[in-house]
């Protein structure tokens, strides 16, 4: 049994003290995938890894931490880049994505690369812009068929495309193919949805689907059969950077369910989701202590868990 990831991996500029720039590996999809990692899940990557020199820290991060890769899956094409700048404390990027290598696949490449025992296939954030969603709706309708469980992070991005109606439209449209999606409050907005009462956007939009709602310092709530089920986030004394914070948050969420459910009916037990979701809750929290995104072991989030560390 595994979980697989479709993702952008891309190289975060980070500004340092000194006003230079300091390259991170990042990436929503590809820090997803190194948290699952982190906390013992089996997970594969797969999308295209830069043959650039970029890409080969890409595979060294895999390397490092037990990700599974196919290693004739790379691309000539440049590792995607991020310049990331901050707006009161906020990390907002600028990206640089015009062929580049994780979106040099097809759908028929990906398929050959799942296997047959995949109990989870993750994709979202910047797979889902307009010139790359229609490969990866047909890619989720074949994947369903195979009786897989869809994750879906929508991690919307302003400004990385001209059309926003379009983006939003294909995004919406794609959301019935997924069981699992995560969504903050500002994806929400972003998408044009009124979240000053979210049930009957639930309604609307996710009847069909889990939705695991995040809303930063005020926890994340998970939405279904009706039902909504709140954790709170833990208190962080002092924040060092919450890039990645929503990834480790996701990454926390899907190990733990992986680990202790044996079915898609599993999903909506409400003692199995509370521990989920506070497991990623703490994780979280370790996450923005730190200078972009490191995911803490599972010892790290049990110690906050358990009281015996303080952040």
């Amino acid at each position: 049994m595994t979980i697989c990831v479709l993702g952008e991996a891309i190289a975060d500029l980070v500004p340092t003290e000194q006003g230079l720039y300091d390259p991170k590996v990042g990436g929503s999809p590809f820090n997803f995938a190194r948290c699952l990692a982190r906390l013992g899940a089996p997970v594969r990557y797969v999308s295209p890894i830069s043959s650039d020199a970029l890409g080969a820290r890409m595979l060294d991060e895999m390397r490092l931490q037990a990700i599974a890769f196919d290693p004739a899956n790379r691309s000539p094409l440049p590792t995607s880049l991020a310049l990331v700048a901050y707006d009161n404390g906020q990390p907002r990027y600028s990206l640089y994505r015009e062929g580049i290598a994780d979106t040099d696949f097809t759908v028929a490449g990906v398929l050959a690369q799942v296997p047959a025992e995949t109990r989870i296939f993750h994709t979202g954030s910047l797979m889902l812009v307009p010139d790359v969603i229609d490969r990866v709706a047909s890619l989720l309708e074949q994947l369903r068929a195979r009786g897989i469980v869809i994750s879906l992070d929508i991690n919307l991005r302003p400004g990385v495309v001209r059309d926003q109606q379009e983006y939003r439209r294909k995004i919406l449209a794609l959301l019935p193919l997924a069981d699992v999606i995560k969504a903050s409050d500002e994806d929400l907005a972003l998408l044009g949805l009124d979240i000053s009462d979210i049930k009957p956007v639930i309604e609307r939009y996710f009847a069909g689907s889990l939705l695991i709602f995040t809303r930063g310092d005020e926890g994340a709530t998970a939405c279904v059969g009706g039902q909504q089920f709140r954790v709170p986030a833990y208190p962080v004394s002092r924040v060092q950077d919450t890039i990645g914070a929503g990834d480790t948050f996701y990454g926390a969420f899907i190990a733990r369910m992986y680990a202790v459910t044996k079915s898609r009916l599993d999903w909506a037990d409400e003692s199995l989701l509370r521990g989920a979701l506070q497991l990623g809750c703490a994780a979280a929290a370790i996450n923005v202590t730190r200078a972009g995104c490191q995911p803490p072991s599972m010892a790290e989030i049990e110690a906050l868990i358990n009281g015996r560390c303080h952040l």
